[in-house]
């Protein structure tokens, strides 16, 4: 079960605020109910809340999106903190409960077959009552499993997912068939409740399906909570990769171009990429994206460049050293993934990401194997794992860097030796100076080459 902990106590005080102002009138959802939200429930009960756009026409149809809440929260959730008109204004936006109640008056969405049929039910009653034109599925925590769960059940009805602060559930279909299906997973590099590398390791699994059109949006140093700006792009991305009406992916590449702040680059190149592609996309549209494909290139160039210098340092390696490149180097492959410049730079790593991955895993194991009853043990297999690993994705997180520090001050308590503090010493600040001025360094170079 995921843990929803932090999230729910923070969501409380929202909720309640939600909750005891103006509800949303109830409405079945029609045609006419444009502009404001409604609430409304299916045929077997479930209860939801919808938005139709104002600018709604029922003969040329329009995008649904559904939003799926966390564990143990309800439909609320979703207008509470992805504002209705704001958030994907020109689509169908719908949140429901989760698919099974709890016995706290709210919900879950479950990984059966009952309650992937019970979201479908609810989708085809509104695909009689709107013109649809694709699906898209938005889930956050545990509505980000659930989302790629169904998709996976009912793919002919899914044109793309994009899921925050989750992983892959055991058991979801990944297939040929599913190839239409664009994936994006977001996750904060800082999530407390579900860790950053289980979406790491999720987007592999869907590489290694061959699905053209996947990607992690790495948010560093974000942690669980929902981010609706990002999300939004996400989608846009979906939409300008996966959908087969050339005016709605023109669209989200325009909208992915007017974006301000929180500017998803690699989301607009990817778009680019496909729009540069098509006979069927305007040959203004074709302008704007060799124009952005140049403009990303020529910017991962410019960071491949100030990292070559960098490592050619006299100490650049040593962790104790500090050394810039570490940093600079992990966000850069993060944010500039599948941008040439960027995949030629991963594999000059290829043997030395290898060696890191091989140790991490073992001291990982450990790790976990001895934190309750040998302590000692783990704090030394934890700093192993920064000393050795540090360029292994998904393992050394701020909330594993957190939990080390925690260690070192309890020392006196965990009866952890003088000699292993000394290795933490020369192992953790250094890397934690590593990512603060590699950070910088990004920074530096962004603002540079025009970012």
């Amino acid at each position: 079960m995921i843990r929803e902990f932090v999230r729910v106590v923070a969501l409380a005080g929202s909720i309640v605020a939600f909750a005891n102002a103006d509800e949303p009138k109830q409405r079945a959802p029609s045609a006419d109910a444009k502009g404001e939200v409604y609430e409304a429930k299916a045929a077997d009960g479930l209860a939801f809340q919808y938005f139709v756009p104002k600018d709604y026409d029922k003969q040329a149809g329009t995008n649904l999106v559904f939003i799926l809440h966390g564990s143990n929260l309800d439909r609320r959730w979703g207008f509470a903190n992805h504002p209705a008109g704001e958030f994907c204004p020109h689509d169908i936006v719908v949140s429901p409960d989760g698919t099974r109640a709890n016995n706290a008056g709210t919900f879950n969405f479950m990984q059966a077959d009952k309650d992937t049929s019970r979201l479908h039910a609810l989708h085809l009653e509104l695909r009689k009552i709107f013109n649809i034109k694709e699906t898209y599925l938005y889930g956050h925590s545990q509505g980000s499993f659930f989302a790629q769960y169904y998709a996976g059940q009912y793919p002919d009805f899914v044109s793309g997912v994009v899921g925050q602060a989750s992983g892959t559930w055991i058991g979801t279909t990944l297939s040929k068939k599913h190839h239409h299906i664009a994936v994006a997973l977001m996750h904060g590099t800082a999530d407390p409740v579900v860790p950053y590398g289980q979406s790491v390791a999720a987007i592999a699994e869907y590489v290694k399906a061959d699905y053209p059109n996947c990607r992690l949006r790495s948010l560093i140093g974000w942690n669980h909570w929902p981010d609706w700006n990002q999300a939004q792009q996400q989608l846009w991305y979906c939409v300008g990769t996966a959908s087969k009406d050339s005016v709605r992916a023109e669209a989200a590449f325009d909208a992915l171009l007017a974006r301000k702040d929180g500017v998803d680059v690699v989301a607009r190149y990817l778009v680019a990429r496909r729009i540069l592609g098509e006979t069927f996309c305007t040959p203004e549209h074709k302008e704007k994206a060799r124009t952005q494909i140049a403009r990303v290139e020529r910017i991962a160039a410019a960071h491949v460049a100030a990292l070559e210098k960098s490592m050619k340092d006299k100490n650049a390696s040593k962790l104790e050293a500090a050394p810039a490149w570490i940093g600079h180097a992990r966000r850069f492959l993060r944010e500039y993934q599948a941008v040439p410049a960027c995949e030629a730079f991963r594999k000059t790593f290829v043997d030395r990401v290898k060696e890191h991955e091989g140790e991490a895993q073992r001291a990982w194991q450990d790790y976990e194997k001895f934190l309750e009853k040998d302590p000692q043990r783990a704090f030394a297999e934890g700093i192993d794992l920064v000393a050795k690993a540090y360029l292994a994705e998904g393992y050394v997180t701020a909330e594993f860097l957190a939990s080390l520090k925690q260690m070192k001050d309890d020392a006196k308590k965990l009866k952890i030796p003088a000699t292993t503090l000394k290795l933490y010493d020369k192992a953790i600040p250094p890397y934690e100076q590593a990512l603060k001025k590699g950070d910088d360094e990004f920074e530096k170079v962004e603002k540079a080459a025009g970012a």
